[in-house]
């Protein structure tokens, strides 16, 4: 009786590891939490008008952030949390520059060019936007390894309305990583990683 308790116990928990691991690898739709928690050097006191950025990757649903392609071919999407990547990257540069010291007032859209920035609605006279060209993830498992290829394209745009002056910043990420026991929260440290780099090299606001 004892023998054959122990072998049912023995039983349950190797069933319940593998309905683990086998949820792990399951296909279906992932939400990815992308947010900016890092503590950048204070930059000098200012104000900036920061405008929602604009997503222009082309054929991809506003919420998407790449795949991994699963041992069986079928495909865990992820997806940022709010669905809407353009929103989300706005708000996680806003964060990051408040670290910063900078005092941030929203703006209306504006036309990144000349003419736009001289008819930007905002009494700011530095403003922000950007166009998001990629910011996606290519995943792989083979095995028991995951193959992972990061990849970000932002150019960003900082008008000085005073002096007429328009600066296009582009800023360009490709990261890769291998991990043997992969979650989720891997990929959202790989893509925050990616965001707070991104976000401290294009915009250290020295001056």
């Amino acid at each position: 009786m004892k023998m054959s308790l122990s072998c049912f116990c023995c039983s349950v928990l190797a069933l319940a590891a593998m309905i683990c691991f086998s949820g792990c690898a399951a296909p279906g739709p992932k939400l990815i939490t992308l947010s900016y928690t890092g503590t950048p050097e204070k930059a000098a006191p200012a104000t900036l008008a920061l405008a929602r950025f604009t997503d222009k990757r082309q054929d991809t649903a506003k919420g998407a952030l790449g795949f991994r392609i699963l041992n069986d071919k079928s495909r865990q999407v992820f997806l940022v949390q709010g669905l809407d990547l353009a929103t989300t990257l706005t708000n996680q540069t806003q964060t990051y520059l408040e670290k910063k010291g900078i005092f941030v007032r929203p703006a209306p859209r504006w036309s990144p060019d000349p003419g736009g920035l001289a008819a930007a609605q905002t009494n700011a006279d530095r403003l922000l936007t950007a166009d998001i060209n990629t910011f996606t993830l290519f995943a792989e498992k083979k095995g028991a390894v995951t193959q992972m290829v990061l990849k970000v394209d932002i150019t960003f745009f900082m008008g000085k309305k005073t002096e007429k002056q328009l600066t296009t910043i582009p800023a360009t990420l490709s990261l890769e990583r291998t991990e043997v026991n992969f979650t989720v929260e891997k990929v959202e440290t790989f893509f925050n990683q990616a965001l707070a780099e991104i976000l401290e090299n294009a915009l250290a606001l020295d001056n």
